[in-house]
């Protein structure tokens, strides 16, 4: 009985990780879409055209990112993921935090580079614990988990307009 109950505990906890990381997702698309949808209260605020406002949300993230994020993850293959999955998001809420009370372009630029190296790292790690996490004596469990993650991503793609939209609608 002692072994079953065992076995018990370690299903809760696999099952409480696998509903952890399909909320990275979630949260991640969610949080990834206010920034294109608030692309022209953020221009305004910050009194950028629109090549400015592009570099400052798309282009000078993207290209840190893709420089930075390849040694993030050869650092992942020799350290924990979990580190890097836990730092992410930490990361990411404090991107968040920094692009809310950003004053400037440069401040939002770095609050946005932030958001990319946390969603790069913590978001296509979690996907891969999730993946790893899946039992391989059971064919086709690491595809049902990927087609769970994409249906979150794509219900957290769908809640982006919703969230921004019902904020703007109190905002007035």
């Amino acid at each position: 009985s002692s072994g079953r109950e065992a076995m018990l505990r370690a299903a809760s906890r696999l099952l409480s990780l696998v509903y952890l990381l399909l909320a990275v997702e979630l949260f991640d698309e969610l949080y990834s879409g206010v920034g294109p949808l608030s692309a022209a209260a953020i221009r305004e605020g910050l009194e950028l055209d629109y090549t400015g406002a592009a570099a400052v949300l798309l282009f000078v993230p993207t290209a840190i990112a893709m420089v930075v994020e390849p040694a993030l993850f050869l650092l992942a293959d020799r350290y924990p993921r979990r580190w890097f999955v836990s730092g992410g998001l930490a990361v990411m809420a404090l991107a968040a935090f920094g692009a809310a009370s950003a004053t400037g372009p440069l401040t939002m630029t770095a609050a946005m580079t932030l958001a990319y190296l946390g969603s790069g790292s913590g978001v296509a790690l979690a996907q891969a614990t999730l993946v790893d996490a899946q039992p391989p004596d059971q064919p086709g469990a690491a595809e049902r988990a990927l087609a769970r993650w994409a249906l979150l991503g794509e219900l957290g793609d769908l809640l982006g307009p919703v969230l921004v939209g019902g904020l703007a609608a109190f905002s007035f």
